[in-house]
């Protein structure tokens, strides 16, 4: 079976729902200032993509972290 990028990207909000109640919504703010500023710079459909996976990976780390020290 093969996971679409819609999937995709709903399986890693759903990694930072069950992590932290608010980190959805700090993924969705992220997003929202991201595309405004990708808007204003004009990038492309492919650049969007990625800039989508940037922003929905950037705290990864934070949850990678916090399971090490545990």
């Amino acid at each position: 079976m093969k996971i679409t990028k819609v999937q995709n990207k709903k399986l890693i909000c759903l990694l930072f729902d069950k992590h932290d109640a608010h980190g959805w919504e700090h993924i969705r703010r992220t997003l929202n200032f991201a595309h405004i500023i990708a808007k204003d710079i004009k990038f492309t459909k492919e650049e969007m993509e990625y800039l989508d996976y940037a922003v929905l990976l950037h705290d990864i780390g934070y949850i990678i972290g916090e399971k090490i020290q545990l």
